[in-house]
């Protein structure tokens, strides 16, 4: 945004009031005034694209001039807008032909401000407008059809027309710089004006205003009292463009403090939705570590239970396991027990039968050696008894006494050696009577605490061998008896 101070009027307002010409001094300078603003513009590194009387603004009626209106102006080293590039821009009767033409081989810059420049000093100086009564599209054919610049007035001094003729030069880039430009309307004064330079009938002016070389000095007074008014109403316009400005500084702190209470505002709810998403986040993770940590201690409860629960089942099969073998071994002794119990009742029963009136056959024997082993399993913490029987067959009364007299000594544990030296000495006439049927084996046995005992052969009358009562059937693996 361009902030300019207010000025009273415009160059082609002043031109047009009627019986206030502009001299030519006055003239001149406006000319060098706009000459030297552009200068000044151009080194900035910007370009105006709409110079024209209009936009060429003076103080006061007599003060400088000076550039405004610069809603076309862009930086020179920038590329030009969407809208400037696709369509003529600018006002036309003053615009170069490449900002008519969009596929122009030099592109629009400086020096398309020379061209409306060197037309708006044309019509400052002459009176007259380039390309005078014709239309936009009359313009615009003359100038990129006809290739025809605006004309430069006759009565001109040479050095002024080879500048305006230059800066009309449809190359632009031969056209002069503002700087050039400059120096030459310095070199220019009113003397070198040929004659009157004027346009139009005094008594018809033309739109632009009549301008007069020579003009009179006029109404002094009247001139002075017009130009008190116009101060009077310069500084009013002054004074209402402060309040103005006043207003809008006022209007725009109010703003910027609305807008800075606004962005306080934004920037506190901004905040406070950061924290609330913080918090939310940090409750979020707190339950999920909470719910970790709960399944994590379900889980070790789960492992610890299956852990028990498994123990629980192993010790309840190793206890299982031992009443099994427990009742086995004890179902292993009782029929050990019930045999031992049916053989001795046999045994008893044949004995019987031997010893019973009119038994003349003798009685068999058995002699038996049972021995026990307490075994302790450490780990099953089972006790078990394995019992060893060894049972010899005979025959005869000597064998049974002489295991009534083991069982005897065996049952007293007394008067062993003495009680077996009767027994090796009744061993002795078994033997003997016997005819050696039995080695000393077997009282040696006995001597030694077996319990196998040497069979005895008795006749009824008392000599020779009692014949077997099993006769040739007989199966004993020895047996004394005869047959």
């Amino acid at each position: 945004m361009v902030v300019m101070p207010l000025h009273d009027c415009s160059v082609t307002q002043r031109m047009k009031m009627q019986g206030k010409p502009l001299r030519l001094d006055q003239r001149l300078r406006i000319c060098r005034n706009v000459f030297r603003g552009l200068a000044d513009l151009h080194a900035a590194g910007f370009s105006h694209f709409d110079i024209k009387p209009q936009n060429i603004l003076l103080k006061t009626q007599h003060g400088p001039a000076v550039l405004g209106d610069f809603a076309l102006a862009r930086e020179t080293n920038k590329t030009l807008g969407t809208t400037q590039r696709g369509s003529p821009f600018g006002t036309v009767i003053y615009a170069p032909p490449e900002q008519m033409d969009r596929d122009a081989a030099v592109p629009p810059g400086p020096h398309s401000d020379m061209w409306a420049a060197a037309a708006t000093c044309c019509e400052i100086l002459s009176g007259k407008p380039p390309y005078m009564g014709l239309t936009q599209v009359q313009v615009i054919t003359e100038m990129m059809v006809r290739r025809k610049a605006p004309a430069v007035p006759e009565g001109f001094p040479a050095e002024l027309r080879a500048l305006l003729a230059g800066c009309f030069n449809f190359d632009a880039r031969r056209r002069p710089t503002a700087m050039q430009a400059l120096e030459v309307m310095a070199r220019v004064s009113e003397g070198d004006f040929s004659g009157t330079v004027g346009f139009g009938d005094p008594a018809t002016p033309s739109s632009s205003g009549t301008v007069s070389v020579d003009a009179a000095e006029g109404d002094d007074e009247a001139q002075r009292r017009e130009e008190e008014r116009l101060e009077a109403q310069r500084r009013e316009a002054l004074r209402i463009n402060a309040e103005r400005i006043e207003q809008a500084r006022r209007e725009a702190d109010a703003a910027r403090r609305i807008a800075e209470q606004a962005r306080r505002d934004a920037e506190r709810k901004e905040a406070e939705r950061r924290e609330a998403v913080r918090r939310e986040a940090e409750r979020r993770e707190a339950e999920r570590r909470e719910a970790e940590r709960r399944e994590a201690a379900r889980i070790e409860a789960e492992r610890k239970e299956a852990e028990r629960k498994e123990a629980e089942r192993r010790e309840a099969e190793r206890r299982e396991a031992e009443r099994k073998q427990a009742k086995r071994e004890k179902d292993k002794r009782k029929k050990a027990d019930r045999r031992e119990a049916k053989r001795r009742e046999a045994e008893r029963q044949e004995l019987v039968a031997a010893d019973a009136p009119g038994g003349s056959a003798a009685r068999p024997v058995h002699a038996v050696r049972v021995t026990q082993q307490t075994v302790h399993d450490p780990d099953t913490g089972v006790i078990t008894t394995r019992s060893h029987r060894q049972e010899i067959k005979g025959c005869g009364d000597a064998l049974e006494s002489m295991s009534l007299e083991h069982s005897r000594i065996s049952s007293s544990g007394l008067g062993l050696l003495s009680h077996g030296s009767n027994v090796l000495s009744h061993a002795s006439n078994v033997l003997s009577q016997g005819g050696g049927l039995l080695g000393g084996g077997m009282g040696a046995g006995l001597f030694s605490g077996g319990v196998a005992h040497a069979p005895r052969a008795e006749t009824a009358g008392g000599g020779g061998v009692r014949p077997c009562r099993y006769g040739k059937n007989c199966k004993r693996p020895v047996c004394t008896f005869g047959h």
